[in-house]
């Protein structure tokens, strides 16, 4: 009944009639775009830990994404709920260990050129561990309570 709720909605918010469809369909495309970017960033951090000097800037970035995203409001006072920071924050891009794979194959491109080895490389480890954080991520960005990154991870 939800799927249907939701499609519906899309296709509603479409029109001149919905007013909020503006800031609904806004807040998802907000979402949206910082969710690749997230992943991959938080892939790295997992791979990598901070035997780079890049450590500190991603953990950085991810923190004013984050931040950014959970400021979203639609209909002016609605915030977004975990199901929906869910969807785009982990299922969009790393909902299977296939996908880590390969954005882990991605990532590791730019690293193995400069000699660096990942502190971790198993991808089922990666996805579980992403699959954890961004759980509590997307639950505390629902209640405006996340603060940084560095809080949901252990690394050496």
């Amino acid at each position: 009944m939800m799927k249907i709720v939701e499609i519906l909605l899309d296709e509603f918010i479409h029109t001149q009639l919905f007013e909020m469809s503006q800031s609904r369909s806004e807040a998802l495309r907000k979402l949206s775009d910082k969710s690749y970017q997230l992943d991959i960033h938080l892939i790295k951090i997992l791979m990598y830990g901070n035997i780079t000097n890049d450590y500190n800037k991603w953990c950085v970035e991810i923190d004013n994404w984050l931040t950014e995203l959970q400021k979203i409001k639609w209909n002016r006072k609605k915030r977004l709920n975990y199901d929906t920071y869910k969807k785009y924050l982990w299922k969009h891009w790393v909902e299977y260990i296939d996908e880590v794979q390969d954005l882990m194959n991605e990532v590791s491109k730019n690293f193995t050129k400069n000699g660096c080895k990942p502190l971790e490389g198993n991808a089922a480890n990666i996805h579980k561990q992403m699959e954890d954080i961004l759980s509590n991520v997307c639950h505390d960005l629902t209640t405006n309570s996340f603060n940084s990154i560095k809080n949901y991870i252990n690394v050496l």
